[in-house]
């Protein structure tokens, strides 16, 4: 209570700055408790949640690199208002975050990590690791209709890898 989560960031800070899918109407409303989106039905968040282990245990054979498990709901002096939780934090310290990619967002990923999301590691490195990159981690699961639609769209490598170096002027935003 009284603190804003870094999921809640990911979705209203993007559509602030006008680069989000949303407007700064909903963000407002959003922000203010006025509406509370309720996103645990959606097909992405369930995939998400069953898929973290898998994506995880991929990340590790790949990167030769050991997840630790999250350290819980977290917050920092001088940031009380925030608060987060993250999938997982890498044996190097960094926040790692996992991602079931939907059907919009491989071709913003192939672009790099997309805004929702990087808002999302960078307010969790803010609170735990400002120094270290964030970690991203992607699983890209194309339906049937994806792949007849646009069948050389989709590599065989459904695993996406991207490290997110700190920038302290995307930092000084959020």
């Amino acid at each position: 209570r009284g603190y804003f989560a870094a999921s809640t960031n990911a979705v209203i800070v993007p559509w602030v700055l006008g680069v989000g899918r949303g407007t700064k109407k909903a963000a407002w409303a959003i922000a203010t408790g006025r509406y509370k989106a309720d996103l645990s039905h959606r097909p992405e968040v369930i995939r998400g949640r069953i898929l973290e282990p898998v994506i995880a245990s991929e990340w590790e054979k790949q990167r030769g690199q050991k997840l630790l498990p999250t350290p819980g709901t977290v917050t920092r002096e001088g940031f009380e208002f925030i608060c987060a939780t993250t999938d997982r934090m890498t044996d190097r310290g960094s926040v790692w975050e996992a991602k079931s990619i939907g059907p919009w967002a491989k071709r913003d990923w192939a672009k790099g990590v997309p805004v929702a999301a990087r808002v999302q590691g960078h307010v969790q490195a803010l609170l735990l690791a400002p120094d270290k990159p964030v970690c991203f981690a992607g699983l890209h699961l194309p339906d049937e209709d994806q792949r007849r639609v646009n069948p050389d769209d989709y590599d065989a490598e459904p695993l996406l890898w991207l490290d997110d170096a700190p920038d302290p002027k995307f930092r000084e935003m959020i």
